[in-house]
């Protein structure tokens, strides 16, 4: 029994020595060959979205992954056009930060730019990448003002205020006022002209209100009778933002009286309803 007992004290002892040497011999070989230098490299936060000459800030962190000390150099790529990208730190002994600062100007275009940025050192190389939003100019208006008569009086209000850049507001200003809403216009050039040889003719504009799009059908009354009245294009398409144009040609019968006659042009767009004449003198 105490043989046994001896015999399980001389195991611990020589399992115990085995550890502690290996332990002593891993210390010294960690202290005689340290761990190759390393670093990496992070941005917080990884993205953002900011307004066309806004400003917007993110922290870079550069932190070594050994206790060996390097200088570690950063900088930026892929900034996007018409933008200025900057650090305040670019080389340093890490760990250490350095704040990005992005700043888009009026012609930096709508959407999302990925930014990297790079450290480098000793032919080390790492990357993080920051993801940036532009959107368009902040929209900066006055208080809304009562441009109409309004209280005691029987005109419709009319409320108005003034933006920076200008007109950025329609979509709020058509909340208020029924003037935004989608319409056309139409008008004959010239309104009256004279007959020659028997012809006349006016060019028809139908032009688009608030972004109206869409086809236009003509109409025509007040022909002089046994003449023939036409237009070159019915119906017009108008384009948003844009204008369309038909001819009318009139072609007067030789026993028309003398004197003048105005021609009605009517433009119809499902509900929509507008005219405009077309005045000739025939001498």
């Amino acid at each position: 029994m105490k043989k046994k007992s001896f015999l399980q004290i001389i195991s611990l002892l020589i399992v115990f020595t085995i550890f502690f040497i290996g332990w002593f011999f891993l210390d010294f070989m960690f202290y005689i060959f340290p761990q190759p230098f390393d670093f990496n490299i992070y941005i917080e936060p990884k993205e953002g979205t900011i307004s066309q000459e806004k400003s917007i800030t993110s922290t870079v962190i550069v932190f070594s992954d050994s206790e060996d000390s390097r200088e570690v150099e950063i900088y930026i790529s892929n900034c996007p056009k018409h933008t200025a990208c900057f650090l305040s730190v670019n080389n340093a002994t890490p760990t250490y930060t350095s704040e990005l600062t992005i700043i888009p100007s009026e012609s930096t275009p709508e959407g999302t730019y990925p930014i990297n940025i790079f450290a480098s050192s000793f032919g080390i190389k790492k990357t993080s990448t920051y993801y940036l939003t532009v959107k368009p100019k902040e929209c900066l208006c006055t208080r809304w003002i009562n441009k109409g008569c309004g209280g005691p009086c029987t005109s419709q209000m009319y409320m108005v205020r003034t933006c920076e850049p200008s007109n950025c507001d329609i979509e709020s200003r058509c909340a208020y006022n029924s003037s935004c809403i989608k319409d056309f216009s139409i008008e004959s050039i010239p309104n009256y002209t004279k007959v020659v040889a028997q012809k006349a003719s006016f060019v028809i504009n139908v032009s688009s209100i608030n972004r109206f799009s869409g086809l236009v059908h003509l109409s025509l009354s007040g022909c002089p009778i046994g003449s023939i009245c036409s237009y070159s294009i019915s119906p017009v398409n108008v384009p948003s933002e844009g204008f369309a144009t038909s001819v009318l040609n009139i072609q007067i019968a030789m026993a028309t009286l003398i004197g003048d006659f105005t021609i009605t042009t009517t433009g119809i767009s499902n509900t929509t309803i507008h005219s405009t004449n077309s005045t000739i003198t025939i001498a």
